[in-house]
Order: C-alpha cells, then sequence, then structure tokens
C-alpha cells in the first residue's frame, strides 16, 4: 500500500475524529440492542447509512478499529522512514504527551454559559414539516421528502410525529433544531448535524445529494456554535465570539461573501468578524443579523424589500437597516421582516409577492375605473393596501406607487399592553408572545394559519381567542401553518395540514370539528385565446382552530455505569464519550490527532494515539505490531503506560543503540534514557527493579561502556538500587547474564561503592527494612525448601502444615532481633575470662585421659579456637564443649517424647564447622523441651 493511501486510510480511521467518536458510541448503543457494525460503517457513519445485519466474519469491535489505526500508523511510520529514535519521545509522559503539541482553542462542546446565547425555543418550522425538542427526545413530522424529517422511513409521503432515532442511538444531547424548506439542523452538545436536501450544499458537508439521517457537519468540531438558522435552501449559524457562519444557496447574496455562489462548507463572513452579533435568522432568500449594540443588518434579496434598504437590489454585503430605535429582538419570514426594539415597538418591511400583485392590480384597476377623476386639480392620491402584514398606505404621484413596504414600518400593536418576547414569522402571516403568555396573530389566513376560526385576512395583531386562558411560552411559524406550546407542556397546530404538518393525520373528507370549506375539491378555470384550461385542486387540508397534537412517548434505555453483560468490552469508549475524552485531564479534551502530526504520519500522534486508546487494547497484540515494524520507542511507549519499566527502558536503549554508531554509544543519552525511567520507579517494588538493574547492567556490559558514571548514577539513586544491587552482587548470579560477563561486570565495580551499597543495605535491615526479600534470598541461598522437605519426611508426627515457610522464617528473624540482634558484642567479664583460662590449664593436666577428644582438640587447636562464646552467656572451653555439652544435648533431644532424627541430625552438624552459627546448645535444648 502506497504512502498516500495509508496517510487516507490513518485519516479515515482516526479515532479522535468525531465522526469516529459517534461510530463508538453507536457500537456500544448498537451492541446493547443486539446489533453489530462492520468496520465499513465508519466510512458511512456521517452517511447513517448503516445495515444492521452483518455476516459473522463482519461484525467488528471498538477494539479492532483502533488496533487497525494504529498498525496503518505503524505501517505509514515505517514506509517514510521515520528516526528510530528522538530525544523529544522520552520526555512524553501521561501528564504531559501532547500539551505542548495541541494548539490553543475552544472546544466545540456547548458549556453552562454558552447555554443561555442558544435560542430556548424547543420548536421550529419549516415549509410542510416540524422539528420539536420534547424532554431531550427530538420528534419530527409533516412532508417527509429529500429525507427532511431525518427517520428511518422515507417511503411515506408524510409521517406523524415519532423520534429521530439516530440521537437516541448515539446519545447525543439536542439543544436545539431549527428547519429549512427541505432540510433540517440540530445543535447538540456533539456538534451539529445535518439532514434533508443539499441541492444547494445547504447541510454543509461538501455534497449536493440528500441524506436522510443526521450527519455531523465536521468543518464546524472546532467552533462552538451557540444559534442555528435555516432559510429556504441556506443556512447560518453564530458561534460563541459572535461571528457568524453561512453555506448553501447563495444566488442573491443571502450569504453575505460578496459573491451571488453557492457554498458547500460553512463560511465566515468576514466583514462583520469585528461586530459582535447575537441574533440570527433567514427568509426564503435573505438574512438577517442583529449585533449587541441592537443595529439590524440584512443581506440578499430585496426584490421584495425584504432588505429594509428603500432598494429592490440585491447585496452581497452586510447592509445596516435604518431604525430610529434599538432593536432586541428579530424575526425573518418568507419575504418579511419583524423586528422589536428596546421600548417595545415591532417593525416590519418586505411584502409577500402576492400582497404586490395585489397591490398592482388595485392601482390598475384604480386607473382603469377613472378612480382618479374628481381629483383631476391634484396629481396626487392614496388607496389602502395590506403590505407585510400591516395596513400601509400606497402614495400615487403622478400615476407611479410609491412602495413604503422597502423601509421599516411601525406594525399598529394597539391591542398589545404588555412586553414582547417572542416572533415568529411565515409566508406571509406572523405571531408574537408577551410576557404573560399571550399569543396574537395577523396576515393572510387563507389556511386558517391565524387560528381565529375563519379564513379571513387578519391587518392588525389580534388575541387567538382559544389561547385566552393558557399562558403560550413558544410559537413557531411554517409557510402557511402554526404551532404553539403553553406552559403545561401541551402543543398545539393549527393551519395547512396537507401533510401532516399541524400535526394531525391528513384526510380527504375534512374533520369539520376544526375546518370549514367545501369537502370536494376547488376546480379552477383559466380561459386563453384558443381555449380554456381546467385545473382541479384536492380538498383543502386546513385546520382553522389550533388542535393538541399528541406526541408518542419513546421510552429511551440509557446504559447505566453498572450494567454489565451489556456492553463491557466497549464502556472504556462510553466512559471516554460521556466524558468528552477525559482521559488525559484537559489536554484531551481539545485532542485532534490531525494537530500533532499533519498528515498522521509522524511519531507524535502515534505516540498520542497508544496513550490515549491503549485502554481499549490488548497492549500484547500492539507490542508485537511495534516490534514486527521495529519501533522500539513505540514498545517502550505501551511497556511505560503498561507500569512495565524494565521493559520500557529495555526498549528505549535498543532504539539508542540502533540511531548510534556501531562504535560508540551515545553515554550522556543513555545515562538521559535510564535516569527517565528510574524516576518512574517505586523503591518498594524489589522485583520489577531487579529486572530493570538487570537490564541496564547487561546494556552496559553489552556495549562495554565505562562503569564509573554508572557508579556515580547508581549512587545518586541509591534509595531504589542499593538494595536490588546488592542481591546481584553477592548472589554472584545476575539473571540472562552469562558468567563470563557477570564476572567482569563484578570485578569492575570498585571496592568503594561496594561498601558503601552494602552499608545502605545494612542500615535498612537494621531498621526492619527488606525482611521478606531477604528471606526469599535466604531461602534460595541455603537450599531451604530442600531442608524442610527432609524434616517433614522424618518428622512426621510433630510437623505442622499449619505453618507455611515464610512463617517460619519471619519468626527466625524475630528472634535474631530480639536475640542476637540486640547484642552487639559479647561481654566477657575478668572472672569469666579466669575461668576460661583456668579450665584450659587444668584439661592440659589430664590430657591423657582424654585420648578420644585430644585429636579433635588438636585439630581445632591448630585454627587458633580455644574457647566457644554465646551471647546467651555460656562460654566452654573447647575440649569441654565436644566432649560434655553436645552429647548432653544429643542426650537430650533423642529423650524427647517425640522422635526427631533429621531434626537432630541437622542441628549437630551445625556446631562441627570451625565458626559455629547455631545458638547455644544448651539453651535450644531447653526451648525444645519446653516447646514440646
Amino acid at each position: 500500500m502506497s504512502v498516500p493511501m495509508l496517510q487516507r486510510v490513518a485519516t479515515l480511521y482516526d479515532p479522535s475524529r468525531h465522526v469516529a467518536k459517534l461510530f463508538f458510541r453507536n457500537l456500544a448503543s448498537s451492541k446493547m440492542n443486539k446489533r453489530y457494525w462492520s468496520l465499513s460503517s465508519l466510512t458511512t457513519i456521517t452517511n447513517e447509512v448503516h445495515e444492521i445485519n452483518h455476516k459473522e466474519e463482519e461484525i467488528s469491535t471498538v477494539e479492532d478499529v483502533i488496533k487497525f489505526f494504529i498498525f496503518v500508523l505503524l505501517m505509514l511510520f515505517h514506509k517514510i522512514g521515520c528516526p528510530k529514535f528522538s530525544s523529544e519521545l522520552i520526555e512524553i509522559s501521561k501528564s504531559n504527551e501532547v500539551s505542548g503539541k495541541i494548539p490553543n482553542r475552544s472546544h466545540s462542546t456547548i458549556s453552562d454559559t454558552e447555554l443561555s446565547a442558544v435560542d430556548s425555543s424547543p420548536i421550529s418550522c419549516g415549509q410542510a414539516h416540524v422539528a420539536y425538542l420534547n424532554e431531550g427526545t427530538l420528534y419530527t413530522w409533516g412532508k417527509s421528502g429529500n429525507g427532511r424529517l431525518g427517520t428511518e422511513d422515507i417511503s411515506a409521503e408524510y409521517q406523524p410525529p415519532q423520534p429521530v432515532l439516530t440521537f437516541l442511538r448515539l446519545q447525543v444531547n439536542v439543544m436545539a433544531v431549527s428547519c429549512g424548506a427541505l432540510h433540517t439542523l440540530a445543535l447538540t452538545d456533539f456538534g451539529l448535524f445535518g439532514w434533508g436536501s443539499s441541492r444547494f450544499g445547504q447541510l454543509g458537508m461538501g455534497e449536493l445529494q440528500q441524506t436522510v439521517q443526521p450527519r455531523i457537519i465536521e468543518s464546524l468540531l472546532s467552533e462552538t456554535i451557540v444559534k442555528i438558522e435555516c432559510g429556504q435552501y441556506h443556512s447560518i449559524a453564530l458561534n460563541a465570539d459572535g461571528r457568524v457562519f453561512t453555506w448553501g444557496w447563495g444566488v442573491h447574496g443571502q450569504l453575505g461573501h460578496g459573491n451571488a455562489e453557492d457554498i458547500v462548507f460553512p463560511k465566515i463572513i468576514e466583514s462583520l468578524r469585528k461586530k459582535k452579533i447575537v441574533s440570527i435568522c433567514a427568509g426564503q432568500g435573505h438574512t438577517v443579523l442583529l449585533n449587541r449594540n441592537g443595529n439590524v443588518y440584512t443581506f440578499g434579496c430585496g426584490m421584495f424589500g425584504q432588505l429594509g434598504t428603500g432598494s429592490v437590489l440585491k447585496q452581497s454585503h452586510p447592509q445596516l437597516v435604518s431604525i430610529p430605535e434599538r432593536i432586541k429582538i428579530i424575526a425573518a419570514g418568507h419575504f418579511h421582516v419583524l423586528a422589536v426594539s428596546r421600548i417595545n415597538k415591532v417593525y416590519t418591511w418586505g411584502c409577500n409577492p402576492q400582497a404586490l400583485r395585489l397591490q398592482a392590480q388595485n392601482s390598475r384597476r384604480a386607473r382603469h375605473h377613472g378612480a382618479n377623476h374628481n381629483s383631476s386639480s391634484s396629481n396626487h392620491s392614496s388607496s389602502a393596501v395590506m403590505v407585510n402584514n400591516s395596513l400601509h398606505r400606497a402614495t400615487h404621484v403622478n400615476g407611479t406607487i410609491q412602495q413604503s413596504h422597502l423601509l421599516p414600518n411601525l406594525v399598529n400593536i394597539s391591542s398589545i399592553d404588555d412586553t414582547i418576547i417572542q416572533l415568529s414569522c411565515g409566508s406571509h402571516h406572523s405571531v408574537l408572545i408577551t410576557a404573560s403568555g399571550k399569543i396574537f396573530s395577523w396576515g393572510r389566513n387563507s389556511e386558517g394559519q391565524i387560528g381565529n376560526g375563519t379564513r379571513k385576512e387578519q391587518k392588525i395583531p389580534s388575541l387567538i381567542v382559544s389561547f385566552k386562558d393558557k399562558k403560550i411560552i413558544h410559537a413557531a411559524c411554517g409557510a402557511d401553518f402554526t404551532l404553539a406550546i403553553d406552559s403545561f407542556g401541551k402543543i398545539y397546530g393549527w393551519g395547512q395540514n396537507d401533510g401532516g404538518q399541524a400535526g394531525q393525520k391528513p384526510s380527504s373528507e375534512p374533520n369539520t370539528k376544526y375546518s370549514s370549506g367545501s369537502t370536494s375539491g376547488r376546480v379552477i378555470t383559466i380561459r386563453t385565446n384558443r381555449r380554456m384550461i381546467t385545473i382541479t385542486q384536492p380538498c383543502r387540508q386546513s385546520i382553522l382552530r389550533p388542535v393538541e397534537i399528541v406526541i408518542p412517548h419513546y421510552d429511551v434505555k440509557k446504559p447505566g455505569l453498572l450494567d454489565s453483560g451489556s456492553f463491557e468490552n466497549e464502556y472504556p469508549i462510553m466512559k471516554m464519550i460521556n466524558n468528552r475524552f477525559s482521559i488525559c485531564n484537559d489536554v484531551s479534551h481539545s485532542l485532534d490527532l490531525s494537530n500533532l502530526d499533519d498528515p498522521l504520519k509522524g511519531p507524535f500522534v502515534l505516540h498520542a494515539a497508544l496513550e490515549i486508546f491503549l485502554v481499549y487494547c490488548d497492549s500484547s497484540a500492539l507490542l508485537n505490531h511495534c516490534l514486527n515494524f521495529g519501533n522500539f520507542q513505540a514498545a517502550a511507549k505501551l511497556c511505560s503506560l503498561e507500569n512495565m519499566f524494565d521493559q520500557a527502558v529495555k526498549y528505549q536503549l535498543e532504539a539508542l543503540v540502533s540511531v548510534s554508531n556501531s562504535s560508540r554509544i551515545d553515554l550522556q543519552m543513555a545515562l538521559h534514557v535510564i535516569s527517565f525511567y528510574t524516576n518512574l520507579l517505586e523503591h518498594e517494588n524489589i522485583d520489577l527493579n531487579k529486572k530493570f538493574l538487570t537490564h541496564i547492567i547487561k546494556f552496559w556490559m553489552k556495549n562495554n561502556l565505562p562503569v564509573p558514571p554508572l557508579e556515580s548514577f547508581f549512587q545518586y539513586y541509591q534509595r531504589i538500587f542499593a538494595y536490588p544491587l546488592s542481591l546481584l552482587i553477592f548472589s554472584e548470579n545476575i539473571p540472562d547474564l552469562d558468567p563470563e560477563s557477570n564476572g567482569e561486570f563484578l570485578k569492575s565495580l570498585s571496592a568503594r561503592f561496594c561498601l558503601t551499597v552494602i552499608h545502605g543495605v545494612l542500615k535498612k535491615v537494621e531498621r526492619g527494612c527488606h525482611l521478606v526479600n531477604l528471606l526469599e534470598e535466604m531461602d534460595i541461598l541455603s537450599d531451604t525448601a530442600n531442608v524442610l522437605n527432609q524434616i517433614q519426611a522424618s518428622d512426621a508426627l510433630t510437623w505442622d502444615d499449619s505453618i507455611p515457610q515464610d512463617r517460619l522464617w519471619l519468626d527466625i528473624m524475630h528472634n535474631l532481633q530480639t536475640g542476637v540482634m540486640s547484642h552487639s558484642a559479647i561481654l566477657l567479664t575478668s572472672s569469666d575470662v579466669d575461668l576460661l583460662a583456668k579450665s584450659l590449664l587444668s584439661e592440659k593436666l589430664y590430657v591423657q585421659s582424654f585420648n578420644n577428644t585430644l585429636s579433635s582438640i588438636n585439630k581445632l587447636n591448630s585454627n587458633g579456637n580455644d574457647a566457644v562464646i554465646f551471647s546467651c552467656g555460656h562460654h566452654y572451653t573447647l575440649p569441654a564443649f565436644q566432649a560434655n555439652i553436645l552429647p548432653l544435648f544429643k542426650e537430650s533431644l533423642q529423650s524427647l517424647f517425640y522422635s526427631i532424627p533429621q531434626t537432630m541430625k541437622f542441628l549437630l552438624s551445625e556446631y562441627q564447622d570451625d565458626l559455629i552459627t547455631a545458638a547455644c546448645p544448651k539453651c535450644v535444648g531447653a526451648e525444645i523441651n519446653n516447646d514440646l
């Protein structure tokens, strides 16, 4: 596989990408639900097109994905030929591995302080569909064309309210939602998702095809998005810094980038970088923004006055709208805009094309019938027309209509005496909500979208009487329908319902309780010069008064932390995701491996991946991969993460050797490597420290390095190495080191160094340290196990199996400490010396009576031994000890109630050497008699 191909595969399977994290979460969730996913699912996770029935050999786990990713990195690292040793990689530890490599940036997860900036409305309406957040679950209903509902069933023309299962499976929290004509956006704690049509790139994913299930918009993962809005075919996002991103349909300049091009990825509006935007909204072909100072900016199509600049020309750069007051709330409909000032006045501009056509028809009709005949003395006349959902006066000057909808005009809110807190606009109607929970509506009403029970147009805001006893907290307008939520969480819908968008099942027979009109379809006849065209329209599916929408309850099973047996193998991944990659403290919150080495090919990304994802894999398999590719530093990293520091230093030194000149090793770098891992050791772990020490000595001897620097190193770390070094020195057997090299190493150590080591060990033994380890060494050196087995075989009657071997040695050591070790010297008084001297002289006088003993005495005397002195206070001449004391001791052992021949033989043998190591036989016999 080529290097570019390996780089592409590494990028695709990078577990630090949000897409991969979603894959892991989906994998864990699916395992709970008995679903399985293949490795290929990672390539299609963004499409959410998963096949849940796979063949047995295709079933994969999270561990498979991570191991494959690391394997690809190792292969890529090997093929590129990166250096096998880097001093920078030695210093990498669990706390600081990537802190210096990751750029400082904000994480895209919404914080509690930022949530206040997010539009809190849980409902949004599109052209003919609805998205609704209910207790953390996102529901959609209405027309399902182009996959705009985000549900799995796309065969039906329309669907009733049902949850978007993708978010339930991924276990992400949806916090805001917005609907366009044929697409939907949802802001979650994991990023921004989109689905539906992307004909103009309005999903922001670089593709121009529809997506039937939610996909994450990866290009915004680095941004903290706090608000989203959908126009008809374009999208807007606002981040926490007040920066605006737009993408999608741009033919009218509604994206604000200075051109009329469609954009398939989110792009920041550069001209607004210095302005803090706090609110955004979008219409059919225009965009409206509000900054923190209360100024309104518009751009896009101005043909119907929706820019409020007095011109019908389109603008591709943000234009300041001239409003005499500071604005606090904005809302955009298909062709008009509403704005509420800080003193509670409502301004509007723009006009629906149908209203403009009506205005033009009225003007022509007036001129045709000579409406101005009686006013021939004046060239000025006026006529009333419903423009922009508000009553405006169209003035005629010399027969030319002055279109007031091109500039902001006040809306008559004389019937409202409360603070306005929310606005929403549809195609040709609007609603507002006051602080007391009253809802007012006005505008076109051909489909009952005003909610007053008729189809009569409403020119000024009027109270919806159906809600006079309810407190409304949220409302949203679709094209020709409206939805509202009361304080009890009940949701109501009214207006056009041909696709079920008002929350009721469409029917060929209208429900007479809520709707009116003929049950038969309308027939429209158009007469032309040549023929008549007849068009039959279906029955009008309209709901004229608010009707409660039934939202099905969907039980969401969320995995518990103690839910063993459900997805125990994937629990670490769930922990990683739920904590937003908190494994490496705050560093991994924003970790993106591509920022360490770009492209993914260098050693830092490999070591970071091992650091983060080792917990989810079998380290032995990864270690084998590292060794097979000759990547000893990666192998050292793995061993270090598993606290196998002896192996870690071994592989790190091998990496150093692999890049060193054959004739010379960098001594300072070797000491640096050893020092780094020594600082990670615990001085209590004697076994690990012995192994660690063995690898150092083998390395040192194999490469013929000078010993004095190593002695200095050992002395500096004496608290760690003194005891294990003493064991290695005096056992004269270093594991895995040939006797010749072992002997050379011991000879190369200076006497001063050896005495220093022994002195330090003795000090620790006197304080009671290392007793357990000393006992183990004594077992080995004295062949204790073999002796005890012989005693047990001979003294079966007196042997107590319940006393373990290590307990016996502990008792012995305790006795030594309280007995012999308490006496640093044997005190002999002058009387004791005189008594021993007289005894020796008297024994010489009767030497002939001890013929049998004489030979042994002469033999012992040849070694200079005349007396036997014990710490207990018993002192004997050597002849008396041999001739009297030992026979009496043997006789006392033979007279015991239980026979202990092997024990007796072993004890007597202890008194035959030149240097007697056993205790006084008289005292030993007394103790045995007392115990038995």
